[in-house]
């Protein structure tokens, strides 16, 4: 279920962790087109947090290809190191790049 951290309801008391249920939101006094916007943006912030977890845990697993004392020395190390660059940038550039969270690409990892 997804959850509206705080919301103002039409009578101008202030409620939080209301379920983001559109059936409730018109319910509780707002118009349906109101209550859908704040589905969406329920809807809309869960799916970029649950993206941002994913994108973190994969730029977590590749901080070690970045570190000045990196094993990665010779020539096509180097190189190799240059890609895991690109890949962790092209990672933070996503939420830039796709305005829906479920529409994300991921780039492909460099090959080890």
């Amino acid at each position: 279920m997804l959850y509206i951290d705080t919301l103002i309801k039409p009578s101008g008391h202030t409620l939080y962790n209301v379920p983001a249920d559109i059936n409730t939101l018109v319910e509780m006094g707002f118009e349906a087109n109101k209550a859908k916007a704040l589905y969406d943006e329920a809807y809309h912030k869960h799916y970029w947090n649950s993206f941002r977890q994913k994108r973190n845990e994969r730029l977590r697993l590749t901080d070690w290809t970045q570190l000045p004392d990196t094993l990665l020395r010779t020539k096509e190390e180097k190189k190799l190191k240059e890609q895991f660059k690109i890949y962790r940038q092209r990672l933070r550039e996503i939420p830039q790049t796709y305005s829906n969270p479920n529409e994300v690409v991921w780039p492909d990892i460099p090959k080890l």
